[in-house]
Parts: C-alpha cells; sequence; structure tokens
C-alpha cells in the first residue's frame, strides 16, 4: 500500500510540469511531492498503531512502597464484597451472558505487568498487577468487538466507560492480584480494570457487572466534566 502511495504523486508531478514547464518552477515538486506522501503514510500508520502501543514497563526494584490507596472516599468506607457470593454480571452486546464465580475468574490464563498509575492530581505510582487480559476475556464470552464501548458497574456506585480499542489493548486487565497476593480490598477486590495507558479514574475498582455497548454510558467523573478519553 505503502509503494502505491508513493507512486502517486509522480504522475501527478509529470502532469504539472507539462502545465507549468515555462514557468521555471523554483523546486523539484516531485521530490516534494514524494516527501509529503511518505511524511503522509507514515503518519496514518502511525495513528492506526495508536491503539496497540504499549506503556512503559519496570523492574521489581521501581515498585512504589506503599502503593497509595485513591478514591473519592477514605480507605474506611471502601466497599467490603462478599467473595462468596460474588458473581461478575455481564451484559449488552455479549452471546455468553452467564454471570462469572471468583473460581471462575481466577482459573483464567493470567499475566503479571510492572506499570505506573497516574493519577489525574499529578501524582503517580508503580505497581505489579496480575490478571486476565481483559481482550481474551471479551473473546471468550462472545462480546462484539466492533461495539464502541465497554461500561463498568462498581460495588460502590462507581462507573466508567472505555473505548472497544482499549479495552482489547494487550495490556488492559482484568486484575485479580496485586503484589503478587490476592487483590487487598484497598485496591478494589475482588476485580480491577487495570489500564496502564489510561488516567488513574478511569481503572474501575470493586468491578461487579460489564456491559458492551454501542451507547456511551458516562461514568463517575466524566459525568462531572472529567475528560472522557483521559489516555492513550
Amino acid at each position: 500500500m505503502l509503494q502505491d502511495a508513493l507512486q502517486l504523486p509522480h504522475e501527478f508531478a509529470r502532469n504539472y510540469r507539462i502545465i507549468h514547464y515555462d514557468l521555471a518552477f523554483p523546486f523539484d515538486i516531485e521530490r516534494y511531492c514524494s516527501q509529503a506522501i511518505l511524511c503522509s503514510a507514515l503518519l496514518l500508520q502511525f495513528i492506526k498503531d495508536l491503539p496497540n502501543r504499549l506503556a512503559e514497563t519496570y523492574p521489581e526494584s521501581a515498585i512504589t512502597n506503599p502503593f497509595p490507596f485513591n478514591a473519592y472516599y477514605s480507605e474506611s468506607e471502601a466497599p467490603d464484597v462478599d467473595e462468596d457470593n460474588y458473581k461478575l454480571a455481564l451484559d449488552g452486546l455479549i452471546d455468553n451472558k452467564q454471570p462469572w464465580t471468583l473460581e471462575q475468574l481466577y482459573a483464567l490464563p493470567q499475566e503479571t505487568q510492572i506499570t505506573r498509575l497516574i493519577c489525574v492530581e499529578g501524582w503517580s505510582a508503580i505497581g505489579k498487577w496480575t490478571g486476565a487480559p481483559l481482550g481474551e476475556f471479551l473473546r471468550r464470552v462472545g462480546a462484539d468487538l466492533t461495539a464502541k464501548y465497554v461500561h463498568f458497574v462498581c460495588a460502590e456506585g462507581y462507573s466508567v466507560s472505555i473505548d472497544m480499542p482499549t479495552a482489547l489493548h494487550p495490556q488492559t486487565q482484568m486484575t485479580f492480584r496485586f503484589a503478587g497476593e490476592i487483590l487487598p480490598t484497598k485496591f478494589g477486590f475482588p476485580l480491577r480494570i487495570r489500564m496502564p495507558t489510561k488516567l488513574g479514574f478511569k481503572n474501575p475498582k470493586y468491578v461487579v457487572a460489564m456491559e458492551v455497548t454501542n451507547t456511551d454510558k458516562g461514568g463517575y467523573w466524566e459525568d462531572q466534566g472529567y475528560n472522557w478519553f483521559s489516555g492513550s
């Protein structure tokens, strides 16, 4: 495709030179058109690759300890989710809407990442997160991957929506463990959605429901004016 694109300015330039031959044009238009097409092609490829660009990862020596609690409420107000009765509800454009127990979620293939959480308030911290890639889970349950959004609802009433390319990003994770241990309450037990390509408020904790939809359902902070995308 790139080779085809690079051939376009040659024919154009030849025609242009015929039309304006007697004007003694002061530069090689064929060369400049070629460079412009090349830059455009590279820019388009860069934009196309953006959804899959990886956030930086770090060695264990860079982990922030202690890792800070962050929420719009105090740590003592964090919800205490009953693990025995927990089931992740699925809704919307999903073939298999059967709820998932923690035991079923924990049985999913999991990966570990050491990535930085960046808060909209200006601070950041590096943590070690383990869980299942969200994209793989969406494929497993038959989600419509051409849908626009994935919406999350949390135990304390929080909610957030993300675009489908972010949901399918290889680092977007259904997090079950933090620093090698079962996710503690203060960090979102039993399920947190970790997105190192997004600001912290886009990373929902205490997730109890997930919906695939073509409707932008907003979110707790987005409904108060925060930027909806907030990331890369």
